[in-house]
């Protein structure tokens, strides 16, 4: 990153008032009032040059949960550089107002609208109160809007672009809030949530008030091929869709993202003023949670693929801004463990690091629940389940921790032991945790009003509402 002169960032930022905002997120995260008070909001400090308002369209890309790492190892494992390696434009800081180490929703919420918050609060600042968000401005303006995930519609950071709740565990408020949003596509799965009533007992559901409302419901990845540009809320699963790896034999009517993602694009790009779009790649973040290389690999290359849609729609335009940004990095993802600093002494080649991951056939979720190990935790069938589908055998001491796992009455349902055990004693790779971590994300962009250089989170806000000549406020 270029610095216009020695004493100031890239962004445009002088480097000691950079330092100062650093040091007010370090004391923010570690719960000092400094963090939530309103001047927590920051301005867009880090954009190229570019006219405001001179932006059509705004198609924003979240990798839920990868930093740097989670990168490096999906392009090893595809062979060449993402698609959007190239627009590399600069880091971006994620505390939150109340912790050093944010959540997806706090997250979210800075990216939304501008304004830090507490973990787990939803498109409002840390006071509480409700803050408008950049979906919600583009709406205003007469754009299309647009939110496409592969969890269910209510995941975190689908919600905080168009909804406002304290808690983002208020899945049916959320629900209702996304159903009166007015967006134009909402694509993803949670379809079980269409049959609660939109408001009190006996009256219409969300589904009813879908469908008087002249929105498609498609089901199906058929269905949404055959659904034509228009409003559509395409639901395809009853909770999430399944993992990138699994969705061929589990869910083979469920619709990859880079097919919802054109789809989303080709509707929204109907409206003569533009559209503003998020898209989420949600599953990177729980393949993280989970310690799992082979389903993270595979849910980073299905994000590659659409936001390829996104370049492919983009080229050749003077009015689209391109954004790519993790809203933290999860997992504490090492490229390189134990074993890897012993093999490194006789040489060790890529394809070595990459050939378990490349003889795995299922994620560590389906090994626990669609094959079984759930159902009967003991050493049998994990070594039968770990050695069809991942193609290594587990020995006694591997099958003791697992089990453990299994019979904990406080596990975590990310936290089945199976990644952990399959990265550490049959990989290159390790993990610091199953948590979220507090490393800068890498920021990628392109297109008119591209951000630049290190920032935080929020700046993202007003970069996108300068593009599309909006107000926050």
């Amino acid at each position: 990153m270029n610095s216009p002169t020695a004493n100031v960032c890239g962004n445009g930022v002088p480097r000691r008032r950079f330092l100062q905002s650093g040091l007010a997120a370090l004391i923010a995260g570690l719960g000092v009032p400094v963090g939530l008070r309103a001047q927590d909001r920051r301005g867009a400090t880090g954009q190229t040059e570019a006219a405001a308002g001179s932006v059509r369209n705004v198609v924003l890309f979240i990798a839920d949960g990868v930093g740097t790492a989670h990168y490096a190892l999906a392009r090893a494992y595809k062979g060449a550089p993402l698609v959007f390696e190239a627009a590399i434009c600069g880091l971006a800081a994620t505390a939150s107002a109340d912790s050093f180490i944010t959540d997806s929703a706090a997250a979210g919420t800075a990216i939304a609208t501008g304004y830090r918050t507490r973990n787990g609060s939803v498109g409002v600042d840390a006071d509480g109160r409700e803050r408008r968000t950049i979906l919600e401005a583009a709406r205003a303006s007469g754009r299309a809007t647009g939110l496409v995930v592969t969890g269910s519609f209510t995941t975190a950071t689908a919600a905080v672009f168009a909804a406002h709740t304290k808690a983002r565990g208020e899945t049916l408020q959320i629900a209702r809030q996304l159903v009166e949003a007015d967006l134009t596509v909402m694509l993803g799965g949670g379809r079980k949530l269409l049959t609660q009533p939109m408001a009190g007992e006996g009256g219409p559901t969300l589904e009813q008030t879908l469908r008087e409302r002249g929105y498609a419901l498609p089901k199906t990845a058929a269905e949404l091929e055959a659904t034509p540009a228009g409003r559509v809320f395409g639901l395809f699963a009853e909770d999430a869709l399944f993992p990138v790896i699994d969705r061929a034999k589990l869910g083979p009517t469920q619709p990859m993202l880079p097919a919802m993602t054109r789809h989303a694009l080709q509707t929204l790009d109907q409206n003569e003023k533009g559209f503003f779009v998020m898209v989420e790649g949600t599953q990177t973040d729980w393949a993280g949670h989970q310690n799992d290389p082979v389903m993270l690999v595979h849910e980073l290359l299905e994000f590659d693929a659409a936001v390829a849609e996104a370049m492919r729609f983009a080229a050749g335009r003077s009015d689209t801004l391109v954004i790519v940004v993790s809203d933290h990095a999860c997992g504490g993802l090492a490229l390189g463990n134990s074993r890897a600093q012993a093999a490194s002494k006789r040489g060790l080649s890529q394809d070595e690091v990459l050939a378990p991951l490349r003889a795995a056939k299922a994620s560590a979720t389906a090994l626990w629940e669609a094959y079984g190990i759930a159902q009967k935790p003991d050493a049998e069938t994990i070594r039968r389940v770990v050695a069809e589908h991942w193609g290594v055998q587990f020995n006694e001491a591997q099958v003791a921790e697992v089990s453990a796992a299994a019979a904990d009455p406080k596990r975590d349902e990310d936290y089945d032991g199976l990644g952990r055990v399959f990265s550490r004693d049959f990989t290159y790779l390790d993990w610091t945790t199953h948590e979220h971590t507090a490393e800068d994300v890498p920021l990628y962009a392109t297109g008119p009003g591209a951000p630049r250089g290190a920032m935080h989170l929020t700046e993202l806000a007003g970069v996108m509402a300068r593009a599309l000549g909006v107000t926050l406020e």
